[in-house]
């Protein structure tokens, strides 16, 4: 007759397999899901044992065995409790809720079957009424009595105990094994502490960028090198994941291969090399996407194979493509990044803008305090510019804008992937704000005047024409004066293209000396005697006849050539001079002005070739006027002062220009190094037409006079204007009234006959007012 045992446990796995082991046994086994589900089944039918996991949602091991126990029906039944005997106070439990026996968790199947076998073979000895004999044990205070039958709790309580022992002995020899791995554990960290240090001096000594990366893709150590190339410090990059600190691209801008791909490859096998040219880039956040070679090999450790993995990033070209002042990309690096920028926003329907910065002051500061100090000054700028473009505000504009040195102290920014113009001339705006102010180069404070042009572009734009565009506008926001922006207007290209073809003609005309001066006689109002002229230059073009000033001199001034055309225009002013003073009549007081650019007056040769000029013609002096407009005082101001006071300081007098048109006031007039004013045009034209106009004049000359100053008015065209003008007292005074602009033959034929004194008019002078 097969035996029955009813098994209770929760747990679907651990009831199968008791159901599986104790069939193999030969016994038959019924399963309850829990606690109440088993005294059910043993209520209702007849079972030879019940077997119960202790741990059970409900009506738990204990509480079944306890209700067994207290049915009259079933109390002879047989239970046993499955248990790990964590805690020795479960045995104490077991004993209050009458279990039979335990079985300790994890069993063996053999055993399972034999405990059993045994508690029912004592259970047969029972029911046969054969003498039972038992001990009475005391237990934490407590009295228990156990029967023969139950003789397996007392055997196995006493097992516990020396389980305990065992375990106490076991603990202390892994506590004594636990204290000498510590040991030799504290010996292996010195020892990596001194590999550690060794490494750090490696890596320090590196002069490429270098990460090391464990098994798990965090960075372990880096050169000191990577921080220019990744934008981190070394110690930022510890105990990161590699992605995070080295994002790799393609041409786009798109994230190529995985570099946790790459360590692993190389985890795998040799030493690997990916990409070379320009086609894989790290992306940096200040200065945009860097060209990069990367190498990857195993770090081995014996025979278990590789354990980390060294990642080398070489830079295309290195420093071969990066400027060594401003350490920006130099223009041909920069005009790469330009171009992926160009095509990824374009493909992207987005636009690109580029905005080109000029300095007004490196150049000067390169040329009057050294080369170094020229260095200092931009390297002090790129410094700023590169802390701008890490702006976090910039990075909701642009994809990833870069920057790059032009050469001739001009910086460029690229701003890929913008959406709107307008957010390309906000950031312009900034950048002429916050890169001009005062910088300290070699122990002196220098004002420096940032000025930027904006050029954007919705298409595969050539670079070349996106550059050009740029510094055109950057051009005409710098002949502006101040920080200042300016938008290149695309309608304007042709014009450009004009500008550049008449620049190169201005070249050649200037190499072939096809440059003239012609002079405008200067009148004394009081004598109506000629006292000198004004040398303005113009342009005998072989194929459009003379051309004038208007269409010439601002283009010389925006390429520059005005510095070149103003040194030839007043040696050859100073050389008729001189020989004017000797041979005309009354010449001895012949004065002759010259026009000053403001690109003149930052020329640092300026001071030297002046007073060379008049060493080498023989020129007085005293005879030459330097004038100078008042747009050139708007552009620097304290340093406009410091040169024409230098300039006087060698005799020369010094006029101001177009007074009273701009930037300039009768107030301030009188802490300038001038010697006379020049009455703009306008005001002269306005006489006889708006009675403010004569007012500002008569003001003008009262301050000039009560400051020691004479005035000169241009333009005069009638008799009217020039009897009000000796009315209110004006001293000298231009204009074709009395002659127009001569060629020096001309003049001399002017001067020796009846012209020099055709400005005295025998009309009835008006009545003071």
């Amino acid at each position: 007759m097969t035996l029955q045992v009813l098994v209770a446990e929760d747990s679907p796995t651990q009831a199968a397999a008791l159901q599986h082991h104790l069939e193999a046994a030969g016994y038959g086994v019924t399963l309850a899901r829990d606690g109440a589900a088993a005294l059910e089944l043993a209520q209702g039918a007849s079972f030879d044992l019940v077997l119960s996991d202790i741990v059970m949602p409900g009506l738990d091991g204990f509480e079944l065995c306890r209700r067994i126990k207290a049915d009259p029906e079933l109390q002879r039944l047989p239970v046993v409790l499955l248990t790990s005997l964590a805690d020795p106070m479960e045995v104490v439990r077991a004993l209050e809720v009458g279990a039979d026996n335990f079985l300790r968790k994890p069993y063996d199947p053999d055993q399972l079957a034999t405990r059993l076998r045994t508690i029912l073979v004592q259970r047969d000895v029972r029911a046969a009424g054969r003498l039972q004999m038992g001990v009475e044990i005391l237990l934490l205070g407590r009295r228990f009595s156990i029967t023969s039958e139950r003789q397996q709790i007392l055997d196995l309580l006493v097992a516990t105990f020396e389980d305990l022992v065992v375990t106490n002995r076991q603990l202390r020899v892994r506590e004594d094994e636990l204290a000498a791995a510590q040991i030799a554990l504290e010996e292996q960290l010195r020892a990596v502490g001194v590999e550690r240090e060794r490494l750090q001096g490696v890596l320090a000594a590196l002069p490429e960028a270098m990460v090391i990366v464990d098994g798990h893709g965090r960075v372990t150590g880096a050169s000191e090198a990577s921080e220019h190339l990744l934008g981190l410090p070394p110690e930022q990059m510890v105990g990161r994941p590699l992605h995070e600190v080295c994002r790799v691209v393609d041409r786009s801008g798109a994230p190529t291969a995985s570099i946790a791909a790459l360590r692993d490859d190389a985890a795998r096998g040799e030493a690997i090399v990916v990409s070379s040219g320009f086609d894989t880039y790290v992306a940096r956040p200040r200065v945009g996407p860097v060209p990069v070679v990367l190498h990857a090999a195993p770090v081995r450790r014996g025979a278990a194979g590789p354990a980390d993995v060294v990642v080398m990033l070489r830079e295309v070209g290195g420093l071969a493509y990066h400027d060594p002042v401003t350490r920006l990309p130099n223009h041909i690096l920069f005009a790469d990044r330009l171009t992926r920028a160009v095509e990824g926003s374009a493909a992207r329907g987005w636009l690109t803008a580029l905005l080109v910065v000029k300095l007004d002051r490196v150049e000067l500061v390169a040329e009057t305090m050294g080369q170094a100090a020229g260095d200092q000054l931009l390297a002090a700028v790129a410094a700023r510019l590169v802390d701008l473009l890490a702006a976090p505000e910039l990075t909701d504009l642009a994809d990833i804008p870069s920057g790059g040195h032009l050469g001739a102290g001009a910086l460029g920014v690229a701003m890929p992937g913008i959406r709107r113009e307008v957010d390309a001339v906000r950031f312009g705006h900034q950048l002429a704000e916050r890169l001009s102010g005062s910088y300290r180069v070699a122990d002196v404070e220098v004002t420096c005047t940032a000025s930027v042009g904006v050029a954007v572009t919705a298409r595969r734009e050539p670079v070349a024409d996106l550059l050009r565009s740029a510094r055109s506008a950057a051009a005409a926001a710098e002949g502006r004066g101040g920080p200042s922006v300016e938008v290149f207007d695309p309608s304007t290209r042709l014009r450009t293209a004009t500008w550049l073809r008449a620049e190169a003609d201005l070249r050649v005309a200037i190499q072939r000396g096809q440059l003239r001066l012609h002079y405008q006689p200067e009148v004394a109002l009081a004598t109506g005697t000629s006292v000198g002229a004004e040398a303005l230059a113009r342009w005998q073009d072989p194929e459009r006849g003379l051309v004038g000033p208007a269409d010439f001199i601002p283009l010389a001034e925006e390429t520059g050539l005005i510095v070149e055309i103003g040194r030839w225009a007043l040696v050859e002013a100073c050389r008729q001079a001189a020989r004017w003073r000797a041979a005309l009549p009354g010449g001895r007081e012949f004065m002759v002005s010259v026009n000053l650019s403001a690109r003149q007056l930052e020329d640092p040769q300026l001071l030297a070739h002046v007073s060379q000029t008049l060493a080498e013609t023989g020129l007085d002096a005293r005879s030459l006027v330097l004038e100078i407009t008042e747009s050139v005082l708007a552009r620097d101001l304290a340093s406009a002062t410091q040169v024409l006071g230098r300039l006087r300081a060698l005799g020369v007098r010094i006029g101001l220009d177009d007074f009273g048109t701009g930037y300039s006031s009768l107030l301030y007039v009188r802490s300038l190094p001038v010697d006379l004013l020049k009455v703009d045009r306008a005001f002269v034209a306005g006489i006889g037409e708006r009675a403010e106009d004569l007012a500002v004049i008569r003001a003008t000359v009262q301050l000039a006079h009560a400051l020691g100053l004479m005035v000169v008015a241009e333009g005069v065209e009638t008799e009217a204007q020039r009897l009000e003008l000796l009315d209110v007292g004006c001293d000298l005074a231009q204009g074709h009234l009395f002659s127009r602009a001569l060629t020096p033959g001309d003049l001399e034929r002017w001067w020796r006959g009846a012209g020099r004194r055709t400005s005295v008019r025998r009309a009835t002078p008006p009545p003071r007012r």
